[in-house]
């Protein structure tokens, strides 16, 4: 394990990734501008790094982003025999990754942040920490219904096997699977596909669809199953587990009011309006991203609805975050952890900004975005329609009313083979 995570970070060397902001040019982090004050003496070369305010200001709003990473020491997945995913889980952590920030900003809203150094988040944001609960690897999927071991079982029918790797494609029809089982918080997913050669179509009068349909039983309006029992030594980690939300109590001592007010309060949510979460997988490239793409992932990195890509490099699954000039901010999932619970709920962020070069990203990869309200998906389409009209005949995707009886097949048909080399070899 020492000697894969000592050949990743010679590879962060080898990629050019960095660890801080080194241009004064705007930096874009999920739609949110950082920049430095007009001056009087403007920075002509952009070769002055952001002011120590705006970039604290970066950091925080970066260690308020949901982190998911390799983990170790949980249950077995089914019959595997697999109590971790170092090696092989970075895609699905990824994935996690780009859900967790989809239902973060549909629960707490794009303005909140992590309150460092004071009251403990089950206390400050009850909220966001019964969300993490959902993410936790255990087998109960009624009370963790995001674990990885939730994943792979509803991945199984996308073609997601335990132990090995997978691609983005893969990934974003298995994420559809599990929100429309489970409707968390009420939020809906769509995946957006070509069923063939060519950009996807984005249909806004079937995606509008969504706005419309009435509230469906969801993730949130009732206590799940009870989990099922646990060794001495798990129990004695985590603590029971709360019927109401799968938070567990610190030292066992009950469901504590934090636990209690967080299921209360995505109960609610759950009969709200539905949020949306587009996911898009694309292919752009054969071994490298074709340079014609940079400009617009850059783009898309800017826009209020942008909840990342799912992407990577050539060797292992990132989710993309950000962007300054010609780099792009990241978050990474290769870092081993053990497996998580409610006295674990601050390693699921992460203070360690890393950037790279936008060029360097591998081509297979997925873009999402979030839209709360039919205005802000109407937004996303115009911006999405002028960026195709921009694109000299090499959009990401299309926008139409309706799309051709071929994607509607690819849409309505569950899963689309992924396109050839997608899959990683993961250090």
């Amino acid at each position: 394990m020492a000697h894969t995570l000592g050949l990743r970070r010679l590879q962060d060397f080898l990629q050019g990734t960095t660890t801080l902001p080194t241009s004064s040019e705007a930096l874009w982090l999920l739609g949110m501008r950082y920049q430095n004050p007009a001056q009087d003496s403007p920075d002509t070369d952009g070769s002055r790094p952001l002011d120590l305010q705006v970039l604290d200001e970066v950091l925080a709003d970066f260690a308020s982003c949901i982190w998911m990473t390799y983990r170790r020491d949980f249950p077995p997945i089914g019959d595997t025999g697999l109590t971790s995913d170092v090696g092989w889980g970075c895609t699905l952590r990824s994935g996690q990754m780009l859900l967790a920030q989809a239902l973060l900003r549909h629960v707490a809203g794009r303005a909140w942040r992590r309150r460092l150094g004071g009251e403990p988040l089950l206390e400050a944001a009850p909220a966001v920490a019964a969300l993490l609960a959902w993410f936790w690897d255990r087998p109960d999927v009624d009370a963790h219904p995001f674990s990885i071991h939730s994943l792979c079982e509803a991945g199984r029918a996308h073609g997601v096997v335990p132990g090995h790797w997978l691609g983005p494609s893969t990934l974003c029809h298995t994420l559809e699977a599990l929100c429309r089982r489970r409707r968390p918080a009420g939020l809906r997913m769509r995946v957006v596909a070509s069923a063939g050669g060519g950009a996807p179509v984005l249909a806004t009068a079937e995606i509008e669809a969504e706005f419309d349909a009435a509230p469906a039983p969801a993730l949130g309006d009732a206590a799940p199953a009870p989990a099922p029992a646990e060794t001495s030594a798990e129990a004695s980690r985590a603590g029971p587990v709360s019927a109401a939300s799968g938070v567990t109590s610190a030292g066992g001592a009950g469901v504590g009011p934090g636990a209690v007010d967080g299921a209360k309060a995505l109960a609610e949510l759950a009969h709200q309006p539905p949020g949306l979460l587009l996911l898009v997988p694309l292919m752009l490239g054969l071994q490298k991203l074709n340079p014609r793409y940079c400009e617009q992932l850059r783009a898309l990195l800017s826009w209020p609805q942008s909840c990342g890509v799912l992407g990577g490099r050539p060797s292992s699954s990132l989710l993309f975050v950000g962007a300054q000039a010609g780099h792009v901010l990241f978050m990474d999932p290769h870092e081993v952890q053990e497996a998580g619970g409610e006295q674990e709920l601050d390693t699921y962020f992460c203070g360690v900004l890393r950037m790279m070069p936008l060029a360097n990203i591998d081509p297979s990869l997925a873009i999402a975005f979030y839209c709360r309200t039919r205005e802000e998906f109407r937004d996303l389409a115009a911006r999405l329609a002028a960026l195709e009209a921009a694109a000299s005949g090499a959009p990401l995707l299309s926008v139409a009313e309706r799309a051709p009886c071929d994607e509607v097949a690819a849409w309505r048909g569950g899963d689309l083979a992924d396109a050839g080399g997608e899959e990683w070899e993961v250090l």
